[in-house]
């Protein structure tokens, strides 16, 4: 299958100052630019992440459910349509470095699609990890979530929770792994708290930012981390001596 390029134009729920401003001004004046909705066929008007599996399918996390496009078809997975992916909605995406594509739900959990099955992942905290926005791996391969209950760590039998001391049951808007490992995340209160093998080793609070708190994170490839900001702007901040500093 070859890959392409899908632009889709919808209300995101996560700003789009962090990959604009990373990436510096992109135009896509030289593209072909569709418009998928409802109306073409998409299945749904509003799309919560998007992303791009090894295999060259698109897929997209939508309040309908989630959505495979192959560049001419678009199939609509969700607990009316399908036995095995037994969710209303999808809020998140991730692939590993095994292709495994990792779904987070608004209300059922978190699901796997593997070998063309779909999974579903328990939850061994009760409903903590019912509602999961953020997925992410380190670099041995462990999977994290980030959700309205905290952050959680995919064992063998589940999701188990991490217990990170105030952040225990933390609404977790997003995850991020750095080369170090260090896992960094974003609370609903704007902070950003760092750490590593079940241990805070780091927490930016509202006050440290140069801005108001913190929504999403990114890493990138120079190792500087960039906070988008709910103010609409964004924060760099860089590890140095094993501890990150704003620049």
């Amino acid at each position: 299958m070859k890959k392409f390029i899908l632009l889709i134009a919808v209300a995101l729920l996560i700003p789009l100052s962090i990959s604009a401003a990373s990436a510096g001004t992109i135009s896509v004046a030289s593209y072909i630019q569709t418009l998928y909705n409802s109306d073409s066929k998409m299945e749904a008007n509003d799309a919560n992440d998007v992303i791009q599996t090894r295999d060259g399918y698109i897929w997209i996390a939508s309040y309908r459910g989630l959505i495979r496009y192959d560049g001419k078809t678009f199939t609509l997975y969700n607990k009316n349509s399908s036995t095995e992916f037994a969710a209303s909605s999808a809020r998140c995406l991730y692939e590993d470095e095994k292709g495994r594509l990792w779904i987070g739900t608004n209300l059922d959990g978190l699901f796997c699609l593997e070998g063309g099955r779909f999974r579903s992942i328990p939850n061994l905290s009760d409903s903590a990890f019912n509602l999961v926005h953020s997925i992410v791996s380190d670099s041995k391969g462990n999977i994290f979530v980030g959700s309205s209950g905290g952050v959680g760590r995919l064992t063998e039998e589940g999701i188990e929770r991490i217990s990170l001391g105030r952040f225990d049951t933390a609404f977790v808007l997003d995850l991020e792994c750095d080369s170090e490992d260090n896992i960094l995340g974003v609370s609903r209160s704007g902070e950003v708290f760092l750490f590593k093998d079940g241990r805070i080793k780091q927490v930016f609070s509202e006050d440290d930012f140069p801005g108001s708190g913190a929504v999403s994170l990114l890493v990138r490839s120079d190792g500087t981390v960039v906070a988008g900001m709910n103010d609409g702007g964004i924060a760099r901040l860089a590890i140095e001596e094993g501890s990150y500093n704003f620049r």
